[in-house]
Order: structure tokens, then C-alpha cells, then sequence
């Protein structure tokens, strides 16, 4: 039980973590930014993997799925070995009834169609001959009919390690697929949808990093207004804009943010700045920027 209870918080950990790297590397890529400029914390990825909810279902299965395992491990062998005892005793009766009652029925018409024949005509009779087809009775019958036991040929073990190595390949293989399938490509697609809501919310269009190049405007519509809220987790900041020399300042939301290193996004788009070495200060502004399309959806 508690090696089951092991195994169960290793999958668990492992699968949070690679959802979440996973998730963390497809909105770093949508946003068109090397995975290696953001530095997230072990924790803090294996914490963003857990909260997604197919991490709990798959969870939920598996604990079902070990306590049904233990159940049928601790009662079907007993209860099929009595299943099974008690059709070969029922089936051993019924042969040897059946059996029995052809014997006899043979033996009375043997005895019925060669009354009065003598002995050495008998063998020229059809139901004497059938009669003496059945042969001995009980082990006698049994002792003739049992085949010699031949020992089984042992497999070379080349074989054995040939078939353990290609169950083992289709058992990975077939894991790997099964984790890419359900768990990290969803988080692929989500991970990247998370970034271009909160992009269409503030630019009115898709990234440009995004593999989906076209999008119905019923889509985009939506993905602003999903954005919107999604917003109110960041803050605004107002930077001079570095390719104007009369100090105009442009709002941007602070997204993501290593060190001296920012990913800003305005309307303009995202951009990457640092700040090196220097003190900086980012006090927060007033100002929520929204595009077109997210300043018509509806407020909750």
C-alpha cells in the first residue's frame, strides 16, 4: 500500500511538472521569447501543472484504478478457481453419464443382435463390433488413452531477451504517446491561448508567433473578451517609448519578468526590455489599455 502510495505521488509530480513546463514553454514561445530569458522555479511549475483539472481526474482514475486492482487480485482468483472446480466437476459427471448410457445402450444391442450366435460369428456383426470399438472401462480405459507427457523445450534466452526488449519498446512507445496525446498537447494549445487572449484583449489581433494564421472574427471576438479578465492579474506600467526622443510614455501590462529582464505588452504589441545594471522603478498606472474588440464585451 504504501509503495502504490509512493509510485502514485512520483506520477503524480512528474506529470504536474511536465504539464506545466510544458504549458510555461508553449505561452514563452507564442510570445516569441527564448525559454531560457524566463527562469521559472521548480515548484512554481510543478504548482502551475497541478492546477490543472485533468491532473485531478487522472488521480481520481488512478486511485480507482489501484483499489480495483487490489480488490480483483484478492477475490477473483478464489472466486474462479471455485467457478471453475465446479464446471469440471459438473462436466466430469455429465461425460461420464453420457458416456455410461452409451455403453450400456451399446452393450444391450450387442447382446440383443448376437443372442444365439456363436462366438466365432460374432465378429461379422455391426453392433457387436461397435460395442467392442468403446474398449475398456474406467482407469483401465483411461490408463490406455493417456498421452506420454513430453517435457516442454525450454526457451533459448535470446528469445526471451528479444520479446522483453520489443514489450518493453511498445509499453514506452505506447506511454509516450498516450502522455503526449492527453496530457501535454492540451497544455500546449492552452498555453499558447493563454497568451494570445490576453494579446488579442490588448491588440485586437493575434501574435504573430501563433501557429494558427487565421482565425474567424467570432473566435477573436471571444478570445478578447476571455482576455479581459485575465488582465486584471497584471500590472500597468508607463514607459517612455525608447524610439522617441520627446519623452512620450506608452502604458504596457508587465508580464512576465526575470531579474532586470521584462516582457511588456502594449498596444502595440509585446516587446522585451532590460533595464542592465541600473536601478529601475516600475510604479503602477491607472491606465487599462484594451483594444476595439475587448472594450465592447461585456463587463461581469
Amino acid at each position: 500500500m504504501f509503495e502504490g502510495i509512493a509510485v502514485a505521488f512520483t506520477i503524480f509530480g512528474t506529470l504536474s511538472y511536465a504539464i506545466g513546463r510544458t504549458l510555461l514553454d508553449a505561452w514563452a514561445e507564442t510570445a516569441g521569447i527564448p525559454v531560457t530569458v524566463l527562469h521559472t522555479d521548480f515548484y512554481d511549475t510543478m504548482l502551475i501543472g497541478a492546477q490543472r483539472p485533468i491532473i485531478w481526474r487522472t488521480a481520481a482514475i488512478l486511485i480507482v484504478v489501484s483499489v480495483a486492482y487490489v480488490w480483483a487480485s484478492a477475490v477473483i482468483p478464489d472466486w474462479w478457481a471455485k467457478r471453475n472446480a465446479t464446471i469440471r466437476r459438473k462436466r466430469r459427471r455429465q461425460d461420464g453419464r453420457d458416456h455410461l448410457g452409451v455403453r450400456q445402450r451399446f452393450a444391450t444391442e450387442a447382446r440383443l443382435s448376437t443372442k444365439g450366435v456363436p462366438v466365432v460369428l460374432r465378429s461379422s456383426n455391426t453392433e457387436w463390433l461397435r460395442w467392442k470399438v468403446l474398449g475398456l472401462r474406467g482407469r483401465h480405459r483411461k490408463a490406455l488413452l493417456e498421452a506420454p507427457k513430453v517435457p516442454a523445450k525450454p526457451v533459448r534466452r535470446i528469445t526471451q531477451a528479444l520479446f522483453l526488449t520489443i514489450f518493453a519498446t511498445v509499453c514506452l512507445g505506447g506511454i509516450y504517446f498516450l502522455v503526449r496525446v492527453v496530457f501535454l498537447k492540451p497544455a500546449m494549445a492552452d498555453g499558447a491561448q493563454s497568451f494570445a487572449k490576453v494579446y488579442v484583449a490588448v491588440t485586437g489581433h493575434i501574435p504573430y508567433q501563433y501557429t494558427a494564421t487565421s482565425i474567424s472574427a467570432d473566435r477573436l471576438k471571444s478570445w478578447a473578451c476571455e482576455g479581459v479578465p485575465m488582465l486584471a492579474t497584471y500590472r500597468t506600467v508607463e514607459l517612455p517609448v525608447e524610439s522617441d526622443s520627446s519623452g512620450k510614455k506608452e502604458v504596457f501590462y508587465v508580464l512576465q519578468g526575470a531579474g532586470s529582464t521584462f516582457v511588456l505588452l502594449g498596444q502595440n504589441g509585446s516587446s522585451l526590455r532590460s533595464f542592465g545594471d541600473n536601478p529601475f522603478n516600475l510604479p503602477e498606472s491607472q491606465a487599462r489599455p484594451l483594444s476595439t474588440l475587448a472594450q465592447t464585451c461585456p463587463r461581469g
